[in-house]
């Protein structure tokens, strides 16, 4: 009976904080600024941190599977964009809106709600693989999607910025540090412990928070027509292939729990600014990532099982 009050406890405090966000972001409307501000905290103090204390004490365990684990992730990613690459040739869209679409089936949300999610039903011990995960994104951002958007509209100067910004990403740079202090056999002092224990517990509360102050500001423009397939190559046809190979993969339960988790989030917030800053449209990027996250909601109490 406790278990099930703990699982109750747990996908409530998960849909409470995306609410407040949505209602916060829906009572200041065009103001973005407790957005932007919980969003930089998050990227730029907090999972860097996040990730460097949990690498010191997993490197060892991690490092054994990244053979594994880092082609894996990388099929996470480009199985929707070969997926879907062929139905959007077909579409009457322009090629704003085509690549804004390819940008979200093939980038997924990879940490604002994983790390929640895990925190929550798992603790810290799958954090690594989110981390692993996360630096492969990074990285075929900015290889795949700054390609995407020299197919689809922006000029090369362009590129290289947004390729410069993918790999100063604050939290692959924390990845890297991490395991770099870790191969020296380095640890945080116990003295910050409390520290990082109030860390991971309010990173908890601020993703989810994040999570809902962008869908909030982006659920009036969505297009459910436009976004729809999108969601079903993302959400649907990549977990279900993902699922297969993970089944048949030499990694551990944790490992194979939190890469499947990961096939299953929706598109990525941060793909809508990448679109506008690619010259894609970012509307369209807008309405698949809240059509993606809203189709998530309700999936969420089942993902408690498989974590």
């Amino acid at each position: 009976m406790q278990q099930w009050i703990d699982l109750a406890w747990r996908l409530a405090v998960f849909y409470v904080f995306i609410v407040l966000g949505i209602l916060i972001s829906r009572k200041l409307q065009e103001n973005d600024t407790v957005e932007r501000f919980v969003t930089q905290l998050l990227i730029n103090v907090m999972l860097p941190l996040l990730m460097i204390d949990t690498l010191l004490d997993t490197a060892g365990e991690l490092l054994s599977e990244v053979a594994i684990i880092v082609p894996i992730a990388v099929l996470a990613h480009v199985l929707g964009l070969l997926i879907f690459y062929p139905r959007v040739r077909g579409l009457d869209l322009d090629n704003s809106k085509k690549g804004a679409l390819l940008l979200c089936v093939t980038f997924n949300n990879a940490v604002f709600l994983p790390v929640p999610l895990v925190l929550m039903f798992m603790g810290d011990v799958g954090i690594p693989v989110i981390a692993l995960y996360a630096v492969v994104e990074m990285i075929l951002l900015a290889i795949v999607g700054t390609a995407l958007g020299a197919a689809y509209n922006v000029s090369e100067a362009k590129r290289l910025e947004m390729i410069k910004k993918a790999l100063l990403f604050p939290p692959l740079l924390a990845v890297l540090l991490g395991l770099f202090l870790a191969s020296l056999g380095l640890q945080i002092p116990s003295i910050f412990s409390p520290i990082t224990s109030a860390n991971s517990t309010a990173i908890t509360y601020l993703a989810l928070l994040a999570v809902g102050l962008s869908l909030g500001r982006n659920i009036a423009s969505s297009e459910i027509r436009t976004a729809l397939e999108a969601v079903g190559v993302r959400q649907v046809l990549v977990p279900l292939v993902m699922w297969v190979i993970l089944a048949f993969a030499m990694v551990s339960d944790t490992t194979r729990s939190v890469l499947l988790l990961e096939a299953m989030m929706p598109p990525a917030v941060f793909t809508v600014i990448y679109a506008s800053a690619l010259k894609l449209d970012s509307e369209t990027a807008a309405s698949v990532v809240t059509i993606g996250t809203l189709f998530l909601l309700p999936v969420v109490p089942f993902l408690a099982f498989i974590i």
